[in-house]
């Protein structure tokens, strides 16, 4: 899938739920790409996308019932996670609801998913590891 810059409103038809890449908005000021952090309201993919492309993974999770201790435990292990030697004061992670997607949760990168039915953080520090940078822009500040 191409992975252009759109304007918004666009909405982009990604080939997949949640999106592991494609077009996106490029908008500056922390609004596309994200700022790093961990989120409680969701955001359109089209804004956080462009994330991705610069080598972002991003934990989303669907709870439509509520999942405050599993969110919590998200928040703590974002805030362990050293700053990216890139960007020395950022770490390249997202944590956001995502009300679409079928699993409570999955983790993205440029290209890669991973669905969890529950939150397990061993899986979730093994992808990140294993694909935090691996994209088109990873040397990217967002």
């Amino acid at each position: 899938m191409p992975h252009a810059h759109v304007d918004p409103p666009t909405k982009v038809t990604y080939l997949h739920d949640p999106p592991t890449s494609g077009c996106h908005y490029n908008l500056g000021a922390g609004q596309a790409p994200l700022l790093p952090g961990v989120y409680d309201r969701p955001s359109s993919p089209e804004y956080w996308v462009h994330n991705l492309e610069h080598g972002y993974v991003i934990v989303l999770y669907n709870c439509p019932l509520g999942c405050g201790a599993d969110v919590r435990a998200l928040r703590t292990w974002y805030d362990g996670l050293p700053n990216d030697p890139q960007l020395s004061s950022e770490k390249k992670v997202l944590v956001l609801p995502e009300t679409t997607m079928a699993p409570r949760f999955a983790v993205v990168s440029w290209d890669w998913y991973l669905p969890l039915d529950r939150l397990d953080l061993t899986r979730v520090q093994a992808f990140y590891d294993n694909h935090r940078d691996q994209s088109p822009e990873s040397n990217q500040a967002p």
